[in-house]
Formats: C-alpha cells, sequence, structure tokens
C-alpha cells in the first residue's frame, strides 16, 4: 500500500475566518493558504513541523546520521515544533 502526504513545507497562522483560538496549517506563500488542517494554537507548531518529522524519520531509518548526529538533529527539530 502506498500512502501519500501532502508535502512541505506547512505554515501555521491564526485562522482569519475562525473564532478567536483557531489556528491553520496549510501549503502556500501567499494569502490565504491552502488549509491541511484546523486545531489549537498548542497544535499547530507540532502539525507544522510533520513534514521535517517525517523526513527525519526516514532519515534515521537509512542510517543518514551518526548517534550523536541524530541526537542534535532530533532536540532542533524539538525546539522547533514543542518549544521545548
Amino acid at each position: 500500500m502506498e500512502t501519500k502526504h501532502t508535502p512541505g513545507p506547512w505554515i501555521a497562522q491564526q485562522d482569519p475566518n475562525g473564532r478567536g483560538d483557531d489556528w491553520v496549517v496549510g501549503i502556500g506563500d501567499a494569502a490565504p493558504i491552502d488549509y491541511v488542517a484546523t486545531c489549537w494554537k498548542r497544535d499547530a507548531k507540532l502539525i507544522e513541523s510533520a513534514p521535517l518529522l517525517y523526513i527525519f524519520a526516514k532519515e534515521i531509518a537509512i542510517g543518514a546520521y551518526t548517534t550523536e548526529e541524530a541526537a542534535v538533529r532530533a532536540r532542533d527539530l524539538l525546539r522547533k515544533c514543542c518549544d521545548v
């Protein structure tokens, strides 16, 4: 079975048509973006980072990093997607 995903990069922004705390994640470099998901602000960064996390997982699977390189990359991705 082949699965498909919406290619990144994805962009998170407050929904201009939504209620106060609604955020959207989508693709595109101009407003309005093409929506992929609607979510709460706290989830928007994680969803926005999904394409990068997917690529990282594929790179790990093929052995593209040493353990130390993978740890550094994982830390950087966590800072981006989760404000850790």
